[in-house]
């Protein structure tokens, strides 16, 4: 929110965005639990357990609190990389030409305006797919971008589960 209007956060100026974060002191971080349950409990039952407890360590490794300095600039470098990003998408239609794009979003909680960004991001490529997380589990192909070989599930010769060379987006 910036002057009580929901605005992205590329379409602000550092100084705007300054307005809206702390000026002094620190910020606490909220802790989280690991993440279980679907469809991390898909993996197979010792990687499931390695997967917990790297999350575990992950959320132990974030500090109870930082300085506001650390804020400003971790929210500053976001903003500046979105303002980039918006910037490019309006001087041309697909910036990135045809660079193999997968876009996946969360699909829980999605407002109107995140699923119109996130739509946005699929169409910076002429050769891009976008769904839900959940959605690959449901279809391999989701991740099978066409590419120079014109074969239906296959990215520049490859199969849909080999890892695709190019942009991929991860929406949350």
């Amino acid at each position: 929110m910036f002057q009580q209007k929901v605005v992205t956060i590329g379409s602000l100026t550092a100084e705007q965005l300054r307005s809206t974060l702390p000026s002094t002191g620190s910020v606490t971080n909220s802790s989280r639990s690991p993440q279980t349950g679907p469809p991390f409990n898909r993996l197979p039952p010792d990687l499931y357990q390695l997967r917990i407890t790297l999350d575990q360590r992950l959320i132990a490794s974030v500090p109870a609190s930082v300085s506001v300095d650390v804020l400003r600039e971790s929210a500053e470098g976001q903003r500046a990389a979105l303002a980039r990003l918006l910037e490019s998408r309006a001087k041309q239609e697909h910036p990135i030409g045809d660079r193999p794009t997968v876009v996946l979003t969360r699909g829980q909680d999605m407002t109107p305006g995140i699923a119109e960004n996130h739509a946005g991001l699929a169409r910076l490529s002429t050769n891009s797919r976008h769904g839900d997380r959940g959605s690959r589990a449901r279809d391999p192909s989701l991740c099978a971008v066409s590419g120079d070989s014109g074969d239906s599930g296959r990215v520049h010769g490859r199969s849909a589960t080999e890892p695709i060379a190019g942009a991929a987006l991860i929406c949350d």
